[in-house]
């Protein structure tokens, strides 16, 4: 009634003394193991499609994990576990609209062994062309008949850009 636990890319032999015994090992293990009950395989680290990296555009992230049954994910800083109180059940690729690291687990059936936690960082960088910023700002407010219209709007943009506006009326115009 033995547990052995075996790190990655383990190659030498384990044998059992035919009992209620059971090996974990990591992923990459190469080596036999004979004459035991349970053989437990812990999943690699999650990999991801597109690989991290610096974009000029939002990023729809696949994540994957040989032999895992789940991944669990956070994208607040927090590292997950195997457990939906503290992440997030990878079903569908991730949206990433601006810079995000993305922290997750591959997990082993009824999440009782996780693999190493892999943090993926994707730096947004969205360029926009001054010519197209009139296409990304058009937005029209129009006040009921003799209500007047407040308005606060924050812009920030991460490349040099002179905005012009004008009045006219109810209506604020960029040029």
């Amino acid at each position: 009634d033995d547990t052995v636990t075996v790190g990655e890319n383990n190659s030498g032999s384990i044998t059992g003394n035919s009992g209620n015994d059971s090996v974990i090992h990591g992923y990459g293990n190469t080596g036999v193991i004979t004459d035991v009950e349970t053989i437990i395989s812990i999943p690699p680290a999650p990999s991801a499609n597109p690989l991290p990296g610096t974009f000029n555009s939002t990023q729809n992230i696949t994540l994957s994990s040989d032999g895992a049954d789940s991944i669990f994910y956070t994208t607040d800083g927090t590292v997950s576990d195997c457990e939906e109180e503290n992440g997030v059940l990878y079903e569908s690729p991730i949206s990433v609209l601006s810079t995000k690291t993305i922290t997750a687990v591959a997990c082993t059936e009824e999440g009782e062994h996780s693999s190493p936690t892999a943090a993926l960082t994707y730096t947004i960088e969205l360029k926009v062309d001054p010519a197209d910023l009139s296409s990304v700002l058009e937005t029209v407010f129009t006040p009921a008949s003799g209500a007047s219209l407040s308005l606060t709007l924050s812009l920030t943009l991460s490349q040099d850009l002179e905005i012009n506006t004008t009045a006219s009326g109810s209506k604020v115009v960029l040029v």
